[in-house]
């Protein structure tokens, strides 16, 4: 995955490659305030990963793949490789303070947090919703799977300002 910040129109604030020896899919990009850039993908490589806040597989499946990189693009303030046994994609992020947020779709095994919703694959793709400090460790890492017999898949996350609907 190639990550690039721009400043202004054709001009080139950084570049940089995320990745690792397999293959990156990039999904969503999500810029905080101070400029550091949040970036959400799914790849099947390995990545050194920095404040790791979740398990990943150890296969050649897909894993999903959430990363913070620092305002200047010169280091990671978060990067992490999540994933269980089967193929694991993570879609779509959004933040709101020190917080991303994110959905996805999981084959089998992914790792959910403590009071999750549904911690096992109900069979089929599973929806997969999770949030993390954007500075990552396993303290703030909370993921929970939604889904019936079919596949299901989150494709996307936004955050909801009110409580009604007209």
């Amino acid at each position: 995955m190639w990550v690039g910040k721009f400043t202004t129109l054709n001009t080139l604030s950084f570049g940089t490659y995320v990745g690792g020896t397999g293959t990156e899919i990039f999904n969503d990009i999500e810029l905080f305030a101070d400029g550091r850039v949040a970036f959400a993908g799914s790849g099947t490589g390995s990545l050194t990963e920095v404040n790791s806040a979740a398990s990943r597989s150890t296969g050649t499946d897909f894993d999903g793949i959430l990363g913070v990189l620092n305002s200047t693009g010169t280091g990671f303030n978060y990067l992490d490789e999540i994933g269980g046994a089967g193929d694991d994609r993570i879609n779509d992020c959004g933040i709101n303070g020190s917080t991303i947020y994110w959905t996805g779709s999981s084959a089998d095994g992914f790792p959910t947090s403590a009071g999750a919703y549904s911690s096992t694959n109900s069979g089929g793709l599973d929806v997969v919703v999770g949030s993390v400090s954007d500075v990552g460790g396993a303290a703030s890492y909370k993921a929970t799977l939604y889904g019936g017999g079919g596949d299901d898949i989150g494709s996307a996350i936004k955050r909801v300002m009110q409580t009604q609907c007209d």
